[in-house]
């Protein structure tokens, strides 16, 4: 029988898919925890716009890198974009934590550019996860795999949120960073 479940199961079974999943599903935890972190830093400057301003740098990126990974992709592969998308949110969540001030603000100018930088990392890596799926996975399978991607998103939102919450709300801002 190759029903839904039995293709879900078979491409679970893949080592390296797991692998990737796991990885695309931390990934996602990461950054849904510096979300919760920088807006709840850009709340306490008093501004509730600087969350809005924070959301705008986080999102512009895709919107506007996202043809341009794909091209850069089907140019040099997708193996170095993931890897500048995937080490670039762990440098920049380094430089917001530099940025905190003790009382666990932020400075929106210098917030806003490390909230951009981890929006451009999610753009160049967004493209590339799909194309490395599809490279990863065989054919019959690759259905149930690009499925199963909703996890990374799901599990950020739900899980990253709620940890990053928890997080800023025992040890402010510079903790979750």
């Amino acid at each position: 029988d190759s029903g839904p479940m039995n293709s879900v199961a078979g491409v679970l079974r893949l080592p390296i898919y797991r692998r990737f999943l796991a990885a695309a599903i931390c990934s996602g935890v990461g950054v849904w925890i510096f979300q919760t972190a920088i807006y709840w830093a850009g709340l306490q400057s008093g501004s509730t716009a600087s969350v809005g301003i924070l959301v705008a740098a986080i999102s512009l990126p895709s919107l506007l890198l996202t043809i341009p990974a794909g091209v850069l992709t089907d140019r040099v592969g997708p193996y170095w974009l993931l890897f500048v998308g995937s080490l670039s949110p762990a440098l920049a969540c380094l430089g917001g934590l530099a940025l905190v001030a003790p009382d666990g603000s932020i400075a929106l100018d210098p917030a806003t550019l490390v909230t951009f930088m981890v929006g451009v990392a999610y753009a160049l890596w967004s493209v590339p996860a799909l194309v490395y799926v599809t490279r990863s996975v065989p054919p019959h399978l690759l259905g149930a795999a690009i499925s199963l991607m909703v996890l990374q998103y799901a599990t950020g939102r739900i899980a990253g949120g709620a940890l990053g919450g928890f997080i800023v709300s025992a040890g402010g801002a510079g903790l979750a960073f």
